[in-house]
């Protein structure tokens, strides 16, 4: 009987990022682990935003969009990137394609050797995708936003240790799909933005990390114009799904979590090793098919990313 396989991927989104590296790594796991969660709470409501992001402050015209999707619960929410999602699922089932040619008769994983290599080219212009970022925000004592990350399959709860913003509530309103929204202006990591949020939806969070207000965040632009949150839809009717923090997080700054992850790129294999514990879990490299930053593309050159969505 072949062997079931699963996989986990991990560190991975600069691969589809219009501006992506031409390699990177995945963690490949070949047993089934789910995350224990704890502190849950039930979701009661799913938002859906459109992200436009200028990611080249060079080129205005590099406008990229990305969808996100905010878990509402009572006191809690989880903002996460839905293209990301759909990515995963679709880079997860080509890589059973592709590791079919790594199982032997005996329906053991086997290389052979060899390096084992992925090619995701095909699903990059599909699902583009900025960021990686997985955060949980609760509006209890007082608020605070944890941001979710996972290395050498250990779990970082990152706190955001930027003040609370201090929200500036106007009296101009205006209506998005149906809902009677007013203005507030405020500074979060950098960037001030004007938002709209809607009391009669009384949930004090918004996309990323804009929360604080008396109603739910439909709509966010900073005065760049280079972040802009569209809502695209609401969803009210969600059963049995729960957002918490897992039960094994470990707290960290985002200081130290940094220098990890600055270990962890320079030689994954090495710091897998001396951080893992789970066997099953193993490194490869990927290839995206696509030119590095730098390289010339019938003429054009491909830049890196000059610009960040959280400035401070």
């Amino acid at each position: 009987m072949k062997t079931k396989i699963s996989f986990l991927i991990a560190i991975c989104i600069s691969l589809f990022s219009k501006y992506s590296v031409a390699q990177t790594n995945v963690q490949v796991k070949f047993n089934n682990t789910n995350t224990e969660l704890t502190d849950t709470q039930q979701v009661v409501c799913k938002v859906v935003y459109n992200m436009q992001f200028v990611p080249d402050t060079t080129r205005k015209d590099s406008m990229v969009n990305e969808l996100f999707e905010l878990d509402l619960a009572k006191t809690s929410s989880m903002f996460t990137s839905f293209t990301k999602h759909l990515r995963d699922s679709a880079m997860q089932n080509e890589i059973k394609e592709q590791m079919k040619q790594y199982i032997g008769a005996d329906g053991k994983f086997n290389t052979d050797g060899k390096p084992v290599k992925f090619d995701f080219s095909n699903l990059s212009a599909k699902f583009p995708s900025i960021t990686s970022d997985k955060l949980f925000t609760t509006s209890n004592n007082g608020g605070a936003v944890l941001s979710l990350q996972t290395l050498a399959e250990s779990n970082f709860l990152i706190k955001d240790t930027v003040e609370k913003i201090n929200w500036q509530i106007q009296d101009s309103t205006k209506t998005i799909q149906g809902n009677l929204c007013q203005k507030a202006v405020g500074e979060s990591h950098g960037r001030i933005y004007t938002v709209w949020f809607c009391s009669d939806i009384p949930y004090s969070f918004g996309p990323r990390r804009l929360y604080g207000l008396p109603g739910l965040i439909l709509e966010a632009r900073d005065n760049k114009n280079e972040v802009i949150y569209t809502l695209q839809s609401i969803n009210n009717s969600v059963l049995n799904e729960k957002i918490g923090l897992p039960k094994d997080g470990i707290y960290t700054t985002p200081q130290e979590f940094n220098k990890a992850k600055d270990a962890y790129d320079k030689n994954p294999e090495a710091f897998m090793q001396s951080h893992n514990t789970n066997p099953n879990v193993k490194v490869f490299k990927v290839v995206s098919g696509r030119p590095a930053p730098g390289a010339k593309v019938s003429g054009l050159i491909i830049k890196k990313a000059n610009n960040k969505i959280d400035l401070k």
